[in-house]
């Protein structure tokens, strides 16, 4: 088994793929990376045992077919050392030694039986797909996974939920705290169906972008879910359990008190006022009236208190409410508008964001319960 390949061109794959292999494998197989070479085509697996993630690159096949396992991290840091140069790979598929050569000298190392892997399989019956491009995608993900739980004993909080309806295709997460909901309209099915999509690989699924105007194929069955680009493919398990009823927690708009308020403006100010306030609770106080956005920390313990003041636009009565300084620097850092919109009701209700224009083809809303003051 013998192939010539770029160091740069190997290296940008392994570097997305790696992405999926485990910390801790559960087995040592899960620590390395299936070659499987047929003519010119050099295919690359990574499995952690619940998800699967494929590409495949073209190479310079100069022997016979063949099927390797090969450690990752040694074999990601020979290829990265060796920078932009031309590598020629030989592995003995019955001693498993892999020799790795250049112009200028070689690399050695013992490769693991190809055997043990784990096959991967297509779809079952029963099967949904469809696609949604790039941008739309990457933006999804990063306006909801933020708001997933962390919560062993509820996996299912800890996904993105793809709902599909309808009216249109929404992702949502939610930790109970705070919940983030994106709707892509123009993704419609006749039929209600959805499934949770777990964090780590929803994550992996936001990077197998090779451009902003590459398109997913996205398909599902009871239990799996495949998402495919240009240049690779993904397979994870769905989290098993039913997704709590996330629509009837969001209040349907308008509220009675708007504010609209320059997104940045509003990060750098809850910032500065973040560091004064109890590390504990992160309680941030926000009082608005009369056309000013007045933002309170304090942590008593230290004698330590911050405020600042910003200018908004405001509709509705005088108003104080409470919340998590952090959670709240984690909603507007995702939310992407250059103005955002705070919908309140009062200071025991929760608070809806939006962005003041939304983008094109999507439409996404953040919510987030106040903290008692």
């Amino acid at each position: 088994m013998k192939f010539n390949v770029s160091a740069t061109a190997l290296r940008e794959r392994l570097q997305v793929l790696s992405k999926l292999l485990p910390s801790k494998p559960t087995t040592p197989i899960f620590d390395c990376f299936l070659f499987d070479l047929s003519g010119n085509i050099l295919k690359i697996t990574v499995s952690d045992g619940d998800s699967v993630l494929i590409s495949e690159l073209e190479v310079n096949n100069e022997g016979a077919d063949g099927r390797v396992a090969v450690v990752g991290k040694k074999l990601m840091e020979i290829v990265h050392a060796y920078g932009d140069q031309a590598l020629s790979f030989d592995i003995d598929e019955k001693t498993l030694a892999i020799t790795i050569k250049t112009e200028s000298g070689h690399s050695s190392f013992v490769g693991q039986p190809a055997s043990e892997y784990p096959e991967y399989s297509p779809l079952q019956e029963d099967v949904t797909t469809f696609s949604v491009p790039g941008k739309i995608m990457m933006d999804g993900i990063a306006q909801t996974a933020f708001a997933a739980a962390n919560d062993e004993l509820r996996p299912i909080m800890g996904s993105v939920y793809f709902d599909m309806l309808p009216e249109g295709l929404t992702l949502v997460a939610t930790d109970s705290h705070k919940l983030s909901r994106y709707k892509i309209p123009s993704i419609q099915s006749s039929e209600h169906r959805g499934f949770a999509f777990p964090l780590k690989p929803v994550m992996i699924a936001k990077s197998l972008f090779a451009a902003a105007d590459d398109v997913m194929e996205i398909g599902f069955d009871s239990k799996y879910i495949t998402c495919k680009t240009s240049l690779y493919l993904l397979k994870c398990r769905q989290v098993e359990g039913k997704y709590p009823p996330y629509e009837k927690v969001i209040p349907a708009l308008p509220l009675p008190v708007s504010v609209v308020v320059d997104r940045k403006s509003l990060i750098a100010a809850l910032r500065r006022v973040m560091v004064c306030t109890d590390q504990a609770s992160s309680l941030i106080k926000m009082s608005i009236s009369n056309g000013q956005l007045v933002i309170f920390g304090q942590d008593i313990n230290f004698s330590v208190q911050g405020e600042e003041h910003l200018p908004c636009q405001y509709e509705g009565e005088s108003m104080e409410i409470g919340f998590k300084a952090a959670t709240f620097d984690n909603i507007l850092n995702a939310l992407d508008s250059d103005e955002v919109v705070m919908n309140l009701t009062d200071k025991q209700r929760p608070g809806i964001f939006v962005p003041a224009t939304p983008s094109e083809g999507s439409d996404v809303l953040m919510l987030l319960m106040p903290m008692m003051l």
